[in-house]
Parts: structure tokens; C-alpha cells; sequence
């Protein structure tokens, strides 16, 4: 695996420009290139959010790198809770109607759309299909396949 990964990144051009760029962040120098302008991204978001943190500003055209805290720009504290809370609700009603041998599959499932939205823009739909349709179908399905082998 560490041989694989060490080839990996030998042959890839791209990936040793961002290695080199994060060392230089860590190492405490200025960021630049893609990764500077993620970090603008972020420092130009968390302003907006502070702008208008209790009901946001839906007109905003700050963000497009992280999902939730774009949400929470656009909608501001208020409409962050009720998107959060139709989360949470969708996640219990999900997990409580299926055997207790499968929960752990989905909390992962589930674990992993909300720290990808976290980091990453995922405003497509093919997240919200993924997340909310496709991952209880097939945690039905395999619970169906595990009690009748």
C-alpha cells in the first residue's frame, strides 16, 4: 500500500504541487495556488456569515467550496436549524425503521455526506439522490439478503 501511494504521488505532477503547497502552510508561509485560493474561499465565507449571521443573505454570491457553511451565508443561524433539523429527522427515521444490523452501515453512509458537505460544495443533486434514496435502499436491500441467507 505505501509503495503504491509513493508511486502515486511520484508520478503525479498535480498532487506533488498540492503536498508542497500544504507543507508551506504548515510550515507557516503565505498560501498560494489552489490552496490559497480555497483559503480565500473560506476567509471571504466566514465573513459573509458573520455579515448576517442570524438570517443570512440569500443574495450573497460569496462560497461554492463548502456546503453547509454556504448554507449558512445564504439562509443565515435560523434556516441552517431547520435544514440541520430536517437532517437529523430523515437520519432517525431512517435508521430506527431498519434492523439494528445495519444501522452501523448507514451512520457511516450517512457520517460521510456530512463530512464531505463539510469540505466540499455537493449542491448537485447526485449527493442528495445518494444520501437520502440510494443509501436506505441499499441498506434494505442488504438487510433483506443478511435474513435470508
Amino acid at each position: 500500500m505505501l509503495g503504491y501511494s509513493s508511486n502515486m504521488l511520484a508520478d503525479n505532477q498535480d498532487l506533488q504541487q498540492r503536498v508542497l503547497e500544504l507543507k508551506d502552510v504548515i510550515d507557516g508561509n503565505e498560501a498560494e495556488g489552489d490552496l490559497g485560493s480555497r483559503v480565500d474561499k473560506y476567509n471571504l465565507t466566514i465573513d459573509a456569515i458573520f455579515d448576517n449571521p442570524i438570517f443570512g443573505n440569500s443574495k450573497s454570491n460569496i462560497g461554492g467550496h463548502a456546503y453547509f457553511l454556504d448554507m449558512l451565508v445564504y439562509y443565515g443561524i435560523w434556516g441552517m436549524l431547520l435544514f440541520v433539523s430536517f437532517i437529523i429527522t430523515f437520519y432517525f427515521y431512517c435508521k430506527n425503521s431498519m434492523s439494528i444490523s445495519i444501522r452501523p452501515y448507514y451512520t457511516l453512509g450517512f457520517l460521510s455526506f456530512v463530512i464531505f458537505g463539510s469540505f466540499k460544495n455537493m449542491a448537485g443533486i447526485d449527493y442528495w439522490m445518494l444520501t437520502f434514496c440510494i443509501l436506505p435502499l441499499l441498506c434494505e436491500v442488504l438487510d433483506s439478503r443478511l435474513n435470508n441467507a
